[in-house]
């Protein structure tokens, strides 16, 4: 409304070409542990990048990550009452083209009908669908400890039951295995890059 105030066009009738709905959930562990549980649903394609785990189809792409790491990359952060803030945000935003739009409506839709109650809980039911079609690996799937590795060796035996799940092992290692380890040893870091070279 304020658009079509200061351009003096009516705003609220032009055809939207993105939509996006996102939410962020409070969770136990950090959002890396969900994320690498998650693989795409049939006729997506699964992509990691910069610990962000994207799926996406041409017409649809849903996103996870971490919302604190990355609100402190961009340095949003609040000045006041950081201190509040949930340790590990997951976030999760699906956002739909013109394309993907025009397939789920059956025509273009236009900014006002965005208010609209029959439009909006669709893109909400959308959401929430992509999310329950997603392929879940089971819970203990990752709960592995940096110490059950004695060597290089171990590790190949290990990640036999899940390499062809497409995850990405290199980042877990290091990201949430290697960093996240208990006592750390100076000797870890000659055993992380026995392992890399096993991967």
């Amino acid at each position: 409304m304020r658009l079509s105030k200061d351009l003096g066009v009516p705003m609220y009738k032009a055809v939207v070409e993105s939509a996006e709905f996102a939410h962020n959930f409070s969770m136990t562990e950090p959002p890396i542990m969900y994320m690498q549980k998650l693989d795409a649903m049939k006729a997506f394609r699964p992509n990691g990048w910069s610990g962000t785990k994207y799926m996406d189809n041409g017409e649809v792409r849903c996103k996870f990550y971490d919302k604190i790491q990355e609100t402190k990359k961009k340095r949003e952060l609040p000045k006041y009452g950081r201190e509040n803030l949930p340790k590990n945000l997951l976030r999760y935003e699906v956002t739909f083209s013109t394309k993907g739009l025009s397939r789920l409506f059956g025509r273009d839709i236009v900014a006002e009908e965005l208010w609209s109650k029959q439009v909006f809980w669709k893109l909400v039911a959308e959401w929430f669908g992509y999310y329950e079609d997603m392929v879940k690996l089971p819970n203990d799937c990752w709960d592995a400890d940096y110490r059950i590795f004695e060597s290089a060796k171990d590790f190949a035996k290990w990640c036999i039951c899940i390499a062809n799940a497409d995850q990405n092992l290199s980042y877990y290692v290091k990201h949430v295995l290697f960093k996240l380890r208990t006592n750390p040893q100076p000797a870890d870091r000659v055993l992380r890059r026995q392992i890399q070279k096993k991967i």
